[in-house]
């Protein structure tokens, strides 16, 4: 029996959702057939509480430093990030430069970026020292 995990969850309520889509199609545009197949992982998420003193105080130093407020990600879902999320049960957050081609020839960061995410970085340590 394949165990209940999110991941499942979310591909059977998707493949019911296009079984149902296609369905009420008006028989004139109903010839089409989908097929959904999961590709990767499907992991058990992490997500560190975003309402956490140490939370707010990260989002805060972003906020301050860079100008723009920070945006919760809930579901690392294949990312290193989940481990001590999950298995030490403390907060983890996941920020970087910007920066691109990634795992590619000619992989960069931007630099004026990058001292901007140090910046964030002593902000939140000294913040976290005060909590």
């Amino acid at each position: 029996m394949k165990e209940k995990t999110p991941g499942n969850n979310l591909v059977a309520t998707a493949k019911q959702s296009i079984e149902t889509f296609i369905k009420d199609l008006p028989p004139s545009k109903n010839n089409f057939t989908a097929t959904l197949n999961t590709i990767g992982y499907l992991t058990n998420p992490g997500t560190s509480d975003w309402e956490a003193p140490v939370s707010k105080v990260l989002r805060q130093s972003i906020t301050d430093v860079t100008g723009i407020k920070p945006n919760a990600y809930p579901n690392h879902y294949a990312g290193d990030i989940r481990y001590p999320i999950r298995l030490l049960n403390i907060p983890a957050y996941g920020i970087g430069s910007i920066g691109g081609n990634f795992y590619g020839p000619n992989e960069w960061v931007d630099v004026d970026d990058l001292v901007k995410l140090v910046a964030v970085c002593i902000q939140t340590i000294s913040g976290w020292q005060k909590i």
